[in-house]
């Protein structure tokens, strides 16, 4: 078995170049799909692809990052070099070392080979036909571009038996950013898009997340040498929006995210009780607001 997997790595590093394709999609939360497509009448039996990190940061924390490996890819072959004794097919996992033979084994990791084969039970090069999907990652990321290519030391992708370095492609993993709106509960959200409808999609309403403003805290910010969370300058950014509606109002003043009066006044006698109850309290007296985005 060791002799069939070094076999089409020396394969895979001097024989001449064919077509096969890879491609890559992002699939949302850090995911990327590789896919691939066999050329008509070839058949694919092997697959080095170097997966590296160029823009922004994203790793992979462990070998279980790797999922939905196309079964008929059965054979890991650095996974087999790096654990030749009793390696039976199917064990492992694709991950390779990028800088020569052997399996990865540090992480988390932010390069790295996937490196797998498909063999028959019986160690010959059975092949992979058609169209389908290599494999998925699942990355700790911030967003990032991965890069993905053939292999320099593998050689990239054994088709027949011969090797194709198949073109590079980037996939771009968008990681969606929550927002203050996700930070809120269902009946704040209604609130939160009446002040939008009235404002503009581009009205910053940032303020309805900030750790203490449903405490009676207009202005993200302590006073006085005492420390103060609430007030006087909360005080007065509240008496600057008394009885102001959602077309006006300020809402960081809008401490209980409510309208109030059939006058739908957003700054009222309840956001008034709020600063009331928290006036002169410091830090350390308070407790963050259920909606707080740090």
């Amino acid at each position: 078995m060791k002799k069939i997997l070094v076999a089409i790595l020396v394969l895979a590093l001097v024989a001449p170049a064919m077509a096969v394709t890879f491609t890559g999609t992002d699939l949302g939360g850090g995911k990327a799909r590789i896919s691939y497509n066999v050329p008509a009448g070839e058949v694919l039996r092997g697959v080095a692809l170097n997966v590296n990190t160029t823009v922004g940061t994203a790793t992979i924390a462990n070998a279980a990052a790797v999922t939905a490996i196309d079964p008929k890819f059965n054979t890991f072959i650095d996974y087999a070099f790096s654990n030749p004794t009793g390696y039976a097919i199917g064990a492992g996992n694709p991950l390779a070392l990028p800088t020569g033979a052997g399996a990865l084994t540090t992480f988390p990791a932010s390069t790295f080979v996937l490196s797998m084969g498909a063999l028959d039970q019986a160690g010959a090069q059975a092949g992979v036909t058609g169209a389908g999907v290599l494999c998925e990652i699942q990355y700790v990321t911030t967003g990032a571009t991965i890069h993905v290519m053939a292999d320099t030391i593998r050689g990239g992708a054994v088709v027949g038996d011969a090797v194709t370095q198949p073109t590079a492609f980037d996939i771009v993993l968008v990681v969606t950013v929550p927002s203050c709106r996700d930070h809120l509960t269902a009946a704040e959200q209604v609130e939160y898009d009446k002040y939008k409808t009235a404002r503009g999609a581009a009205f910053d309403m940032t303020s309805w997340c900030w750790q203490f403003q449903c405490r009676g805290d207009a202005n993200n910010a302590t006073e006085n040498v005492a420390k103060y969370r609430v007030y006087n300058l909360d005080l007065g950014i509240l008496l600057a929006n008394w009885k102001a509606k959602v077309d006006t109002a300020n809402p960081a003043a809008d401490f209980d995210h409510l309208s109030e009066n059939v006058a739908k006044y957003r700054v009222y006698n309840n956001d008034l009780g709020v600063l009331l109850t928290y006036w002169k309290l410091k830090d350390t007296s308070l407790t963050p607001c259920p909606s707080y985005m740090p």
